[in-house]
């Protein structure tokens, strides 16, 4: 099982596969470096990162498997997941990434394909019980005791099927020179990273390190470049590299009915448009992607490529699930606005009944919920309430029988915060995924 995609759109390097037949790939190519800034999750934590060029297309970077090993666990550490390990076995042409846990990521140049034995268990936290623990907090304090989660010592998951890709099912050529191989800087990212929320961007003069979808203080630098068109190569990839991401990443194809993201694009017109070397023109033909033929309500479009500068984008239509769930929260908030006009409570009593609702499922582990709690001040996200709740509840000569947990304004959010409410409910207990 994959956790949600978070759907990267910033078009300097992100960017679609389309289904295709497989090309023949050249012998021999020029092979250029340079070393460049390395920003990770702000400017102050930077570093550097080798970069290379075939045939001196300097907007199309590789890295080659020394560097996939290095930033894949750097990542990790970023993440504050100490426990990750990453080795690299190499056998001729074939490269095998092997995680702590003995699962394996293969690497087959001559093939030009990837495969995992096990997926899930290749991208499980090493804090994790299990493949299938989809919870991000290790659940301890600073001594190593439980402190707002504790995991169970039993699991029912079974090792899941190896898969993989043909990287010339969507012309994404690996390269193989003198004994070392490379592979593309954001086929690396989609394939190695996406999964837990990182992803890598270069703007033609930096790579930048960003979790999930926030920019911070990096955004005035991974700006800084000049706005301009794209060549017609890189757009080209932008187009195959989003359709490998997608297809290999998102997680509700079946459900929209996507035999293959090429296919959709091809089907709805929207291809030639994201392949413009205009990056703004496509970076709206990828957000009309997004609101208009995906329209799950989760994945979204984050902000332009910096070719195409710090400027808002605007899709040309409309997704017609947001507007339909935007129109039942509206009449729900009119409903609050009429019974609370001092503003919903996100707990109550009435009678022998406690009615907690929130509108979203937050959390941030820096805060102090035990302290604020004992303060009589409750921190207002997701934890904070249900703690304030609890104790509530729970008091001396409660008159407390039933209790009501009201969703219908929820718009969804952290999934460690809804972890927390389901565990509220129901205390040590087996869960199936």
């Amino acid at each position: 099982m994959k956790k949600g995609f978070v759907l990267f759109l910033c078009l300097v390097l992100l960017m679609v596969g389309c289904s295709a037949a497989p090309g023949e790939a050249p012998q021999t190519v020029d092979l250029s470096s340079e070393t460049v800034p390395f920003y990770r999750g702000s400017i102050e934590n930077v570093s550097e990162i080798t970069l290379y060029y075939k045939d001196g297309q300097t907007d199309i970077p590789y890295v080659d498997m020394d560097t996939v090993r290095e930033v894949a666990i750097d990542a990790q550490r970023y993440l504050e997941d100490d426990g990750y390990q990453l080795t690299m076995e190499t056998d001729g042409k074939m490269v095998d990434f092997v995680r702590e846990n003995g699962s394996r990521a293969s690497i087959d140049f001559d093939e030009g394909a990837i495969s995992w034995d096990d997926y899930n268990l290749f991208t499980t936290a090493s804090y994790a019980q299990q493949q299938l623990d989809v919870l991000s907090n290790t659940g301890l304090d600073e001594n190593g005791e439980p402190e707002l989660f504790q995991r169970g010592d039993s699991s029912f998951v079974r090792r899941g099927e190896s898969i993989g890709l043909y990287f010339a099912d969507f012309f994404i050529e690996l390269i193989y020179e003198d004994g070392k191989g490379y592979m593309p800087l954001q086929t690396f990212s989609d394939l190695f990273l996406a999964y837990f929320y990182i992803n890598l961007a270069y703007n033609g003069e930096a790579v930048f390190m960003i979790e999930a979808t926030d920019l911070g203080d990096m955004r005035e630098t991974y700006y800084s470049v000049e706005p301009r068109e794209r060549s017609a190569e890189l757009a080209r990839f932008n187009y195959v590299e989003t359709c490998l991401s997608l297809q290999f990443n998102y997680g509700l194809k079946d459900e929209h009915d996507i035999p293959s993201f090429g296919t959709l694009f091809e089907l709805t017109g929207i291809d030639q448009a994201m392949q413009s070397t205009d990056a703004l023109e496509a970076n709206v033909a990828l957000s009309d992607v997004i609101n208009g033929y995906i329209d799950d309500l989760h994945s979204a479009f984050v902000f332009a490529s910096p070719y195409a500068g710090d400027v808002a984008v605007e899709p040309n239509v409309q997704s017609l699930s947001a507007n339909r769930i935007i129109g039942h929260a509206q009449r729900l908030s009119a409903a609050d606005r009429e019974y609370f006009p001092d503003g919903m409570r996100f707990y109550q009593e009435i009678g022998n009944t406690a009615y907690i609702s929130f509108s979203s499922f937050t959390a941030d582990y820096d805060n102090d919920y035990y302290g604020a709690l004992e303060s009589g001040e409750p921190i207002a996200d997701t934890i904070g309430i249900i703690m304030y709740a609890h104790a509530q509840i729970t008091r001396e000569n409660s008159p407390i029988e039933n209790v009501v947990l009201d969703l219908s304004l929820n718009t969804g959010g952290n999934a460690d915060a809804a972890i927390y409410t389901i565990a509220w409910f129901l205390g040590e207990c087996d869960l199936t995924l």
